[in-house]
């Protein structure tokens, strides 16, 4: 009759009935009793015994030592057959695929590296071709790989830079003081290396306080109170593809003003926004700004109507002008458009056919202004549409110098 075992923890207020395994010194009596009934059930044992009978080369062995015509290093000891005192485990058996993942990928193998895990694994098993087999399953770990830093040496080199610049190994760094020499020359190469180190790291800690400084001296020491009227900084989002990338640097940076409800941890404040606004309201003291307030009137805090990803959403509204260009040699007609973000001053140039593929649903060609000059025509007076062309046709063709891509762009990606 046997027992399975099985350990687990209990703390001392909730381990009210003892087991076996945790009895008091004075019944070891009774506990003699219950482990004279518990045998091991050797699981791994049976399985590399059933494995070792199925492989026709370990059969042949088997046979061989039984009359005494074997190898000199096999032996069999309880029905497994050994190998210099290793278990003999056949190659083509799944037990190798286990024990591999048990001496290197298990928390107390610790994902050792290639010889490590090989001499632990060697000291007990052997089969054919075992280095090559650990090798591969370590190259093949994917913890190892998503982990570990590369320790090969420099191609170039064939040593690390250390050994070349000091012909030996770097030494280990770790504390020297407990080791106690008799020779005096060891004791005070002990006691440099530890000075060394305590060096190292006053110097390591003077740098950290050096670079935190410096980064400190660029960041400015806000704290605003409950109450406080402050302008909320908001990066637009405009799709690139339909507007080509300008400068922003005019553009309008800060909504607001917008008070302040209640401070939220060290650097985070809560802001009264809008009613329907689509925006945490919790947001970092690096985009707020104190609003400077004068007189009595206070302006009414807006901000745009949609957003993507926390960043507003401008729509064209309206096409003020409209012109035909050169764009790489084709004539190309564009729309000065005028955004939903309320300024008159934020109008920029598009491809009315970019607009169209992009915003199928406006309708903007009621409201372009026609203005004279050049080539700036009203395209949707039907009786006048021939007359334009052909004045388009006339701007458009007149002689022009070729432009050419400068050479050194050629092999440029």
């Amino acid at each position: 009759m046997g027992f399975k075992f099985r350990i687990e923890y209990k703390t001392g207020a909730s381990n009210r009935a003892a087991d076996a395994l945790s009895r008091r010194e004075e019944d070891t009596h009774e506990l003699e009793l219950f482990t004279s009934y518990a045998q091991p059930i050797p699981k791994l044992c049976t399985a590399i015994r059933t494995a070792q009978l199925e492989c026709p080369i370990l059969q042949r062995l088997h046979a061989a030592v039984r009359v005494g015509t074997g190898p000199p290093h096999v032996s069999i000891h309880d029905g497994i057959l050994y190998y210099k005192l290793r278990i003999y485990i056949p190659t083509s058996s799944p037990i190798c695929e286990q024990l591999l993942r048990e001496f290197h990928s298990t928390p107390l193998a610790g994902h050792q590296g290639v010889e490590r895990t090989f001499r632990r694994l060697a000291a007990v098993f052997y089969w054919t071709n075992m280095r090559r087999s650990v090798r591969d399953f370590v190259a093949s770990c994917t913890v190892c790989q998503a982990t570990k830093y590369i320790t090969q040496k420099p191609a170039g080199l064939g040593m690390s830079p250390f050994q070349a610049l000091y012909g030996r190994e770097p030494p280990n760094l770790f504390a020297t003081m407990s080791i106690r020499s008799r020779s005096p020359a060891v004791e005070e190469l002990l006691r440099e290396r530890a000075d060394l180190l305590q060096d190292l790291k006053t110097n390591l800690t003077k740098m950290q306080h050096r670079m935190r400084d410096q980064a400190n001296r660029h960041r400015r020491d806000v704290t605003f109170q409950p109450g406080d009227l402050v302008l909320l900084k908001l990066q637009p989002y405009r799709q690139h593809s339909v507007a080509r990338p300008g400068s922003q640097k005019l553009s309008r940076r800060y909504y607001g003003p917008f008070p302040v409800i209640e401070r939220i941890g060290a650097v985070a404040y809560r802001l009264q926004l809008p009613e329907g606004c689509r925006i945490h309201d919790v947001v970092h003291v690096s985009l707020l700004r104190p609003f400077v307030q004068r007189g009595s009137m206070l302006p009414e805090p807006s901000l745009p109507a949609d957003f993507y990803k926390t960043r507003p959403i401008f729509t064209p509204v309206s096409a003020v002008r409209r012109r035909i260009v050169l764009v790489d040699g084709t004539p190309q007609e564009q729309w000065l458009v005028q955004w939903s973000t309320g300024s008159t001053s934020d109008t920029t140039w598009e491809p009315v056919q970019e607009l169209r593929r992009h915003f199928p649903e406006l309708a903007l060609e009621d409201k372009v202004v026609s203005k004279a000059g050049g080539v700036d025509t009203d395209t949707f007076v039907e009786h006048e549409e021939d007359h334009e062309s052909a004045e388009e046709t006339t701007g458009v063709t007149r002689p022009r110098r070729t432009t050419r891509r400068p050479k050194r762009y050629d092999d440029y990606v």
